[in-house]
């Protein structure tokens, strides 16, 4: 091993480990991450992330955290919690930066809007990204499937907020944004009263 170089690692509890996957089971993924042995992700480890483990294949790269550094067959056990976590809020950073729309469920309502859940994340569709037909009973979009576009990602603060009305009003929202985009600074235009507030 010194004449070729090797140079094993060792870990502890806590270490955020990356590897490559070099076997996966029905019950277990095996990853090689320079230690004496491969590290294994296995028994409540492996049902925890079981969705996200079939998304993987042989040879992927991942990342891992060290919940025992050895085991009795002298393997490194790793979970792939944060890994399954950090790959879900991806989908949602991505969605956010293509401007895609991704299919969410109602969960609940609350005072402020409707509360979602997708991949095992919860987001929030506030009442001012609610459409003209659900505006003021967003129950109904309880138990449903519900188009919706991100407006916000902030995995730090656990913060994920969509909007329904992007999807559902797109071209009104289109064509809003087209007539202002046309709006000249100081010039005069005539007008319609639709509406007064206190503000």
């Amino acid at each position: 091993l010194a004449a070729a170089g090797n140079k094993l690692q060792t870990f502890k509890r806590g270490d955020i480990v990356t590897g490559k996957i070099t076997e996966i089971t029905s019950r277990a993924v095996y990853i090689y991450v320079g230690g004496k042995a491969e590290a294994i992700v296995a028994d409540r480890e492996f049902e925890a992330a079981r969705d996200y483990i079939k998304t993987l294949k042989v040879g992927d790269e991942l990342t891992a955290f060290v919940t025992s550094p050895e085991n009795d067959s002298g393997q490194i056990i790793v979970s792939l919690k944060r890994a399954a976590a950090d790959s879900r809020w991806k989908i949602f950073e991505d969605a956010l930066a293509q401007n895609l729309t991704i299919t969410v469920r109602g969960k609940e309502v609350n005072k402020g809007g409707l509360v979602v859940e997708t991949e095992g994340v919860y987001g929030f569709i506030p009442a001012s990204q609610l459409s003209k037909d659900v505006m003021g009973r967003p129950e109904t979009l309880v138990a449903k499937p519900v188009q919706v576009k991100v407006i916000e990602v902030d995995r730090n603060q656990n913060r994920l907020v969509m909007s329904e009305k992007a999807v559902t009003e797109a071209e009104e929202i289109a064509g809003r944004k087209k007539l202002l985009e046309s709006v000249e600074m100081g010039a005069t235009y005539q007008g319609k009263v639709v509406g007064l507030v206190p503000f």
